[in-house]
């Protein structure tokens, strides 16, 4: 066990879930993989791309896609502060689905998830979305939002996965890692602290 994985990624919240639960890896970003979905399965397709990009065999890889649908309407990542602005008021005081597609690559396999958590944001007054505009940064965030930042003081409600809302859903993905040889350095959590 404990295969060196390859992230193909540079988001930092992914980087730091895989860090906090002792995963040994490598970042290689993906090339030319435009980030446009349209569907909820478009993320398995952009997580594959994402992934293929990668030219190691000796590695397994992980990519992953995460999108905000509310009102069976897809936010990804802002373009604009008026559009992150637009996507915070269509978000405040409803509930919305986070979807992160998941693909990992291993040898002459192929695995394949989305999964799924729902997220109740509370009403937003103009100056609380103001503040948000400010200080997260929100246009680098699929819904313009990140639940680990200044957002999480709005969320009334999650179902299902928190690390999911970060970007990496780790309790699923730890299953199907493990089923390809890559596991956690358990040692490298000893005398952290990460955890408390």
């Amino acid at each position: 066990m404990n295969s060196k994985l390859i992230l193909a990624s540079s988001s930092p919240r992914r980087v730091w879930i895989l860090q906090k639960f002792g995963y040994e890896f490598e970042v290689i970003p993906p090339e030319n993989v435009r980030e446009k979905p349209q569907k909820i399965e478009d993320t398995i397709l952009l997580a594959e791309m994402k992934a293929l990009s990668i030219k190691r065999e000796d590695s397994p890889v992980l990519a992953c896609d995460t999108i905000v649908v509310v009102q069976n309407q897809i936010l990804g990542k802002p373009s604009s502060f008026e559009e992150a602005k637009k996507f915070i008021r269509q978000l405040s005081g409803r509930w919305h689905e986070v979807y992160t597609g998941y693909v990992i690559v291993a040898k002459n396999q192929m695995i394949k998830k989305i999964v799924k958590t729902r997220v109740k944001f509370s009403k937003l007054h103009d100056d609380e979305i103001m503040t948000l505009l400010k200080y997260d940064n929100v246009l680098d965030k699929a819904g313009a939002y990140g639940i680990q930042g200044l957002a999480g003081l709005f969320i009334e409600k999650i179902e299902g996965s928190y690390y999911n809302v970060v970007g990496l859903p780790i309790e699923s993905i730890y299953r199907d890692l493990k089923s390809v040889g890559v596991t956690p350095v358990w040692e490298k959590l000893k005398n952290s602290g990460k955890f408390l």
